[in-house]
């Protein structure tokens, strides 16, 4: 039975039927079928989008402050300089302070992390003489203080710029992983240990075995094992994508070999680490495979003696169009879930995101994905960005609104939202957690609601809400203000 109508004759009448319900259910409340059967209240599954810098902003990357429980967005804004805007999250929705700038001049490249033993922002550029740097900001209120002098980590031209935050019994610092332009491309690595306000770096490792590496490159870091993963791409093996496991000991890096994780050429690649599987999480756009975004899970090898190396398991795409762009993986601890935000570049770059669910163990390791959720209606993205909020339980995604003058836009997003698309009609009463109680269906007339203008033509909206405004889930016609004719042919 692919639809209500097959169920219903046209001109049905109340069309009351039981149902059990999850979660406590209101009177008149929009509700939506499970898979189980029961039934569950409408909610959205992301908020509205929020503008947090009226202007340009490209280079975009987040964090999450678990002591003040906010989102402090990094990036480069108006005459090119880098700024932070500090975001709260209340419901589903955001909001932002007011931007101040970190770095008062050219500013590219940039990497954002929250040090918690410090209660610190780090903030990782490219600065205006081309070189590496670094500075350490306090955050108080919705505004991050950052010293004037930043704390150079490589005088030489220094492009794709990664950074991650470490700590494990006292031993805590920042890795940054770049491209060494003035050192023939290769990719270069160094630990900084933080103290005030100011970063002293260790000692320079290179991690690319002399190689070059290309523009696409992220980092990671293992909480279970205290090791950091880099992965990215390899012009000298026709752009494939590689992953290597550092140890660090004494604020240096150490590797063992790299591994392969793809024989293809890629060009984005980004990846989290998820600590209840203990695995690794790396999505890519596979330049083979019409530029689909696709994800592999990375298992290390610490647990069979070896704590440099690690097996890959299959590839999985996560996506049917091509042209996965600025592709950024962050795993949420709260729902064990692995989220994958990317830009559709087949469908006007409108943001998008997947979730996957990982299982396995070693090469049989694997990940699965429900079908992508369009974040926000707006015709072109970039900069795309994720970040987990642990206190809201909820992942940030921001990104450069091409829709919107390019404007820096963010917005929420909760996997555990129930979507509109599930609708099946309107409680004629409240109705307890797992109790049972009549919901009027497609097809029948509810006499439950209230506000209602007759003779207009209502939808179902993301957050269950009826209204006039147009959606993807039409709900019927308003008899009354107090009943409306629920459409039953889908």
């Amino acid at each position: 039975m692919s639809n209500l109508s097959d169920l219903l004759p046209a001109g049905a009448g109340g069309k009351q039927v039981n149902f059990v319900a999850s979660g406590t259910l209101s009177s008149g409340q929009t509700v939506g079928l499970r898979s189980d059967g029961k039934v569950q209240t409408i909610t959205s599954q992301t908020g509205a989008a929020t503008v947090f810098q009226n202007s340009t902003t490209i280079y975009i990357s987040s964090c999450f402050d678990s002591s003040s429980n906010k989102i402090i967005i990094a990036y480069t804004a108006t005459s090119n300089y880098g700024f932070t805007c500090v975001g709260t999250i209340s419901g589903s929705s955001i909001s932002f302070g007011t931007p101040s700038a970190f770095e008062s001049a050219t500013t590219t490249y940039i990497s954002a992390n929250y040090d918690s033993d410090n209660d610190k922002v780090v903030v990782c550029f490219r600065n205006s003489s081309g070189y590496g740097a670094a500075k350490v900001g306090a955050l108080s209120g919705t505004t991050v203080s950052f010293p004037s002098a930043a704390d150079v980590f490589n005088s030489d031209s220094t492009t794709s710029i990664t950074s991650t935050y470490f700590s494990q019994s006292g031993n805590d610092g920042i890795a940054v992983f770049y491209r060494d332009n003035g050192d023939s491309s290769k990719g270069n690595s160094k630990i900084g240990s933080i103290s005030g306000t100011s970063i002293s770096w260790g000692t320079e490792v290179n991690f690319s075995s002399g190689g070059s590496i290309g523009n696409y490159i992220d980092c990671c870091y293992n909480t279970t094992d205290n090791t950091v993963y880099v992965v990215w791409q390899d012009p000298s093996s026709s752009n494939y994508g590689q992953v290597k496991i550092a140890n660090h000991s004494s604020y240096v890096l150490s590797y063992g070999g790299s591994v392969t994780f793809i024989s293809d050429a890629i060009t984005y690649v980004s990846a989290d680490y998820d600590a209840t599987n203990n695995k690794t999480v790396i999505g890519y756009n596979n330049n083979a495979e019409s530029n689909k975004g696709f994800a592999k899970v990375f298992t290390s090898n610490t647990a069979f003696g070896d704590s440099k190396g690690g097996v890959v398991g299959s590839a999985v795409s996560f996506t049917t169009n091509a042209n996965a762009n600025s592709i950024d993986v962050v795993c949420d601890s709260g729902a064990n879930k692995t989220h994958i935000a990317y830009d559709d570049g087949s469908d006007t770059d409108k943001p998008k995101i997947v979730t996957g669910t990982v299982s396995g163990d070693r090469a049989s390791a694997t990940i699965s994905f429900t079908s992508p959720v369009t974040l926000a209606s707006t015709t072109g993205t970039n900069y795309t960005n994720a970040v987990y909020d642990s206190n809201a339980n909820k992942v940030v995604i921001a990104y450069q609104d091409q829709g919107n003058s390019n404007n820096g836009t963010a917005l929420t997003y909760d996997q555990s939202g129930f979507p509109a698309s599930n609708f099946v009609g309107i409680t004629d009463a409240a109705i307890s957690d797992t109790a049972s109680g009549s919901v009027t269906i497609k097809g029948g007339i509810s006499s439950n609601v209230s506000s209602l203008t007759p003779n207009a033509t209502y939808y179902v909206q993301a957050d269950g809400t009826l209204a006039t405004t147009t959606s993807t889930v039409l709900a019927g016609k308003a008899l009354s203000s107090t009943s409306i004719n629920l459409d039953y042919t889908t």
